[in-house]
């Protein structure tokens, strides 16, 4: 998308892929909570308020919150809250002690979604472009304090049953599951 399909695509002249209503969204530079509606258009926010849109979510006051990732490009994270428990994703990322402390103060944690792209035999592929392995994994998630069920994602298609049996014989004292497509979360 180029900034003249951004810039129109802000000012409301087409649909924007995905409104997201009534989230709560936070202001870290004001230091304000407020409500409002995002833009999304090919996974990038395009703008704020209302927009004709081809789906629309109403988050009913949810709260999305940004949390940090350590990745080759800029990426984030993203802690979903809905006030009765919360989902964080972790996004593309590497070893993140700001993610864990962010994680770590989330009183209502239900559901932690991590990615674990590689194998430990590609753990060197993993050091370069800045992605877990499960031996990674089980050094991230020692630095986790809560107790939320924990879900894997972005695993090499043709390496899926390898990656998760090792990340088995690391997590004695967790359940940790493979993600799956449409997979549903309430919280």
């Amino acid at each position: 998308m180029d900034l003249a399909q951004r810039i129109n695509l802000a000012l409301g002249t087409k649909p924007v892929d995905l409104l997201l209503k009534n989230g709560r969204l936070i202001n870290v530079f004001a230091g304000s909570i407020h409500t409002a509606s995002l833009a999304v258009h090919e996974g990038r926010i395009v703008g704020f308020g209302d927009y004709e849109a081809i789906e629309t979510v109403d988050l009913q006051g949810r709260r999305i919150t940004a949390v940090p990732a350590n990745h080759t490009v800029p990426a984030v994270g993203y802690h979903l809250d809905s006030g009765e428990g919360s989902l964080v994703f972790s996004g593309d990322t590497y070893t993140n002690d700001s993610l864990w402390a962010a994680v770590n103060r989330i009183q209502n944690l239900r559901y932690l979604i991590m990615e674990t792209a590689f194998s430990n035999g590609e753990k060197e592929i993993a050091f370069l472009s800045k992605h877990l392995c499960p031996s990674l994994l089980a050094d991230e998630l020692a630095k986790f304090t809560g107790d939320a069920d924990v879900y894997i994602t972005h695993l090499k298609p043709d390496e899926v049953e390898l990656i998760m049996g090792e990340i088995a014989s690391y997590s004695s004292d967790r359940d940790i599951k493979m993600l799956l497509n449409n997979q549903v979360f309430e919280f």
